[in-house]
């Protein structure tokens, strides 16, 4: 080589890379973004299998039906003239509508706590339609890792953006957008009250005749229902829906609840409530609880069983009114309480005093409290490094004296255990009983979820197998974390849930403190649920009179919630001890119950005269007799 020679320039850009949009190279590759078909535009020309709607499917959830296809008419923008039109049919159970989901570019790798722009040109061509929800899903869509609400929407294109910060990391999320009708347990949000003022003023000014009924949330206590009451009067709205869904005894301890309600306030629909089961000690606390709005039925408006129906092998909510197959009909004892108050109803409830009536028994209480841990359905974990005892003296008393109650638990050591069943049929629960001493101490463990949909129950407080407070993190579908009670087996809400989801492979430091009736639970150190549970004396003996102007009678009900014979004796201003009476009395056992066979006790009618009445226990009775002038 001839290092000295004057040679040949060479150019400075000589050796460099083309890049060529293909094999996802840009889209799914270095572009940024992460939707696939983002502008309905795939078509043929581009492969043959392709077309406006590739990479998008329809969402039909929770009972949401609708439809979707690719338009060109009345576009966003000439340069721009595809889009999507999406029709909801039928709205789901959340009040949710159709929406659409996009798996991205063969899965959307997302990571914890990043964030992720969300934008969309958005028109509303029709019905009543409010707002989009955005989200970031498990690839199942069982899981939310973020939300974005979108909105409002008008009837021109306009652009809606937001932002999804991810909860977890999940390399095979999903994009879904869903369309939002005022529904019947919304949230007390800004979104919320400007859409209802909007949707009551409308019709207020058009439509007088149509009563607007206001919602409370979804359950009878709680900042969304203390929220919801305040909007409520604020926009002096005439009805509010209420919720009920509690166990028996909290139906007992708030049959006078309606007692105290200003009559000058909204007056009530309670559109949904039910006792969680279809026994007889369910059966007749709803009894109870009836006759309460009855006493108060200048306030309660409105009022109803639900759900109604449930078809055998597809109950998506329990219990129902009414079981049936495609050629049986089950009603259940639930149903003839229902039944015997709707067609004893009156005009006008009548003033009643009840003496010396049975009380509630005064519960035991308990040197020594049991503790349980477990999982909700559906999840396998394990548990690490227990901790037991007074604050600040708590020990680590290891897995050795645990019994599993359900589930398949294995132990590693004394300092580890694991759940290893993986069925969504139910929970799973392993406890300790006579853990600790006196109404004080500290439960902790640390926890990890190795598999599954949902996530870890801790229970405290318990003086029974039945009977017990419940903090489940990473239930209702990985959703949320909540306070429960359990009362004679029977689970429900005493707060709001929070929203809270529990990450597969991550270990949680769960902590629950318990002071007497008052529980702080911490996740991470973070304080999530501070409540004293603050409860009534049950009514066990529930009296209400009304009077039917239309048969000129007087009808009596009496629900005994108690485990004993109940001698009644009425006295009737203006009656002799002569009354005749026709009766009408569903007794049962309180534990016994069926679904799909017939109920295990249903009403029997006779006529009787005189005053004193023997009321069976656990029974609901009926009285009519001819009104005194």
């Amino acid at each position: 080589m001839d290092t000295v020679a004057p040679g040949t320039g060479i150019s400075p850009d000589l050796f460099g890379v083309f890049f060529e949009d293909i094999s996802h190279a840009a889209d799914g590759g270095l572009y940024a973004e992460l939707l696939q078909n983002r502008s309905f535009e795939y078509g043929p020309a581009d492969r043959p299998d392709w077309h406006g709607l590739t990479a998008w499917e329809l969402l039909e959830r929770d009972g949401a039906a609708g439809s979707v296809a690719v338009s060109v008419e009345a576009p966003l923008h000439p340069a721009n003239p595809v889009h999507a039109v999406l029709h909801t049919t039928t709205v789901g159970m959340a009040g949710l509508g159709a929406g659409l989901r996009n798996e991205g570019f063969d899965g959307i790798p997302v990571q914890a706590g990043a964030q992720y722009d969300v934008s969309v040109h958005a028109r509303l061509t029709d019905g009543p339609a409010d707002r989009l929800v955005a989200r970031i899903e498990s690839g199942d869509g069982q899981l939310v890792h973020a939300e974005a609400v979108l909105g409002p929407l008008a009837g021109s294109w306009e652009r809606h953006a937001g932002v999804l910060t991810c909860a977890v990391t999940d390399p095979d999320a999903r994009f879904t957008v869903t369309a939002t009708g005022v529904g019947n347990e919304d949230a007390i949000t800004d979104t919320f009250r400007d859409r209802f003022a909007r949707i009551q003023d409308a019709l207020s000014e058009h439509h007088p005749e149509i009563t607007v009924v206001g919602t409370v949330g979804p359950s009878p206590s709680g900042q969304e229902w203390e929220d919801g009451w305040a909007f409520a009067r604020e926009r002096q709205v005439p009805v509010v829906d209420e919720h009920s869904y509690k166990s028996p005894r909290w139906f007992l301890e708030n049959t006078r609840r309606f007692d105290a309600l200003d009559r000058e306030d909204p007056h009530l629909c309670i559109g949904e409530y039910g006792s969680w089961g279809n026994d007889g000690r369910h059966a007749v606390a709803e009894a109870a609880y009836m006759i309460g709005m009855e006493r108060n039925g200048d306030v309660v408006r409105l009022a109803s069983y639900a759900p109604l129906l449930g078809k055998r092998d597809h109950i998506d909510w329990a219990p129902d009114l009414i079981y049936f197959d495609n050629t049986h009909v089950w009603p259940t004892l639930n149903y003839h309480v229902q039944r015997m108050h709707s067609v004893n109803s009156g005009d006008t409830a009548l003033p009643v005093t009840v003496t010396g009536a049975p009380e509630a028994p005064t519960p035991v209480a308990t040197a020594r409290h049991r503790v349980q841990l477990g999982t909700t359905a559906d999840t396998c974990a394990e548990f690490a490094d227990i901790r037991l005892g007074p604050l600040g003296t708590e020990t680590a008393p290891g897995f050795a004296d645990w019994q599993p109650e359900s589930g398949v638990w294995k132990p590693d050591g004394e300092a580890l255990i694991r759940q290893t069943r993986n069925d969504a049929s139910s929970d799973t629960r392993l406890s300790l009983a006579d853990a600790v001493a006196g109404p004080s101490y500290v439960f902790a463990v640390r926890a990890r979820k190795t598999a599954g949909t949902e996530g870890f129950v801790l229970g405290f407080g318990g003086t029974s197998a039945a009977d017990r407070y419940e903090w489940s993190v990473g239930g209702w579908k990985n959703r949320s974390t909540r306070l429960q009670r359990v009362d004679e087996g029977t689970r429900h809400d005493i707060t709001d849930p929070v929203p809270n989801p529990v990450e597969t492979g991550r270990w949680y430091d769960l902590r629950v403190e318990v002071d007497g009736l008052r529980f702080r639970c911490f996740r991470d150190g973070e304080l999530v649920h501070d409540f004293e549970d603050v409860r009534r004396e049950p009514e066990v003996l529930a009296v209400s009179a009304v009077r039917d102007s239309a048969h000129g009678e007087v009808i009596i009900k009496i629900a005994n919630a108690t485990a004993d014979t109940v001698t009644a004796r009425l006295n009737l201003a203006g009656a002799d001890g002569d009354t005749e009476f026709t009766r009408t009395t569903l007794a049962t056992q309180p534990h016994a119950t069926s679904r799909f066979e017939p109920a295990p006790a249903s009403p029997v009618e006779d006529r009787v005269t005189g005053r004193i009445h023997d009321l069976p226990p656990c029974s609901f009775t009926v009285l009519r007799t001819r009104a005194k002038d």
